[in-house]
Order: structure tokens, then sequence, then C-alpha cells
């Protein structure tokens, strides 16, 4: 079952270096067409402009970490409900929790560095002002809103690589459990 919701969690991956993509050659596009302000480029509908692919990315990369927070807690079968990724860290940190060996395996180690990165906590930034509808965007003059947009995608991007880790170290940790669980039903008389 953890392997399905890793493959759902490289689909989200997947449409969000698409969004990315999408957005950058919105960019570039409305940069080629001469566009003062870049907002003013739309495809489809009204409002589809390269921001709009830029948020969708960045919604689909912060979903893909609660995705993982289910993972992790399945894989630990840790004992909690509905939890998100920062969620099940909490946890594992608690000093009521008898389960914080945890703690010391390598895909906990990766989450770790994960929520301590400046991507991390950009992105949960960036993510926090758009539900809040706080786009510091919105409300700045034009040469400047370029700026923060692409330090979005850089963000986006970074977070992307750190997933691509965290899931091959989830990787190996099944492959080993199912290694162990293997020898000991074997040893099993």
């Amino acid at each position: 079952m953890i392997y399905y919701k890793l493959i759902d969690v490289t689909v989200r991956i997947h449409e969000s270096a698409r969004s990315i993509g999408y957005a950058t050659e919105m960019f570039r596009t409305a940069t080629f067409k001469s566009y003062q302000d870049l907002d003013n480029h739309w495809v489809k509908f009204n409002g589809m402009n390269y921001r709009y692919f830029l948020h969708s990315a960045l919604i689909r990369i912060y979903a893909v970490y609660d995705k993982l927070g289910m993972i992790l807690k399945d894989l630990f079968e840790l004992n909690l409900g509905d939890v998100t990724f920062e969620g099940v860290l909490e946890y594992l940190h608690s000093p009521k929790n008898e389960e914080r060996f945890i703690n010391s395996l390598p895909p906990i180690k990766k989450c770790n560095y994960i929520v301590s990165s400046s991507a991390y906590k950009r992105l949960y930034n960036y993510r926090q002002d758009f539900f809040h509808l706080l786009v510091k965007q919105d409300f700045m003059p034009v040469q400047y809103k370029e700026i923060l947009d692409i330090d979005l995608m850089l963000v986006v991007i970074d977070n992307s690589k750190m997933i691509y880790d965290l899931i091959e170290s989830i990787d190996i940790a099944l492959t080993s459990f199912h290694v162990i669980g293997t020898y000991h039903s074997n040893t099993k008389a």
C-alpha cells in the first residue's frame, strides 16, 4: 500500500513540475511579446497567467509533504489519525513518545533536514500567504513581482529535489524492512 501512495506522490511532483514548466514558458512568451506587466499574458481563461501555474505548483508540492506524512505514519506504524508532514515529526519529537528511536532512522533524518531547510520554510511561508490571500505580488510594482515569482519557482524546485531524496530513503527503508521480514519468516519453524 505504501508503494501506491509513493506513486501518487511522484504523480503530484510531476504535475508540479509541469506547472513550473508551463509557468516558465508563459513567462518567456510574455517577455518575448514585450508585455509591460507579465500578468497580462493569459491562456484559455481570464486570469490564467503564469502566476496561476506557479501557485498550482506550490499547492501540489505542499500537498506532497502531507501525503509523505501519511506514508511515514504507515511505514513506521504510528498510531496517529490523519496527520500532516509536520504532525508526524512533531509526534516523533515529543518527549512523551515511546517511539523516539525512529528519529535516528535515515528517512526521519531526511525529514528533519527538510523542515529545517530554508527552502521548506520559504515554501511554508508562500503557502500561508497564498491561502490567506496575502500574495505579496498582488501589491507590488510590476518591476518587483517577477523577483518573488522566480524565488517561488526556485523554492518549488528545491523542495522537489528534497522530496526525491526522501522518497529514495523511504524506498531503501521499505526494502530493508522487507529483507528483515523475509529473514524472520524463513527462520521460524
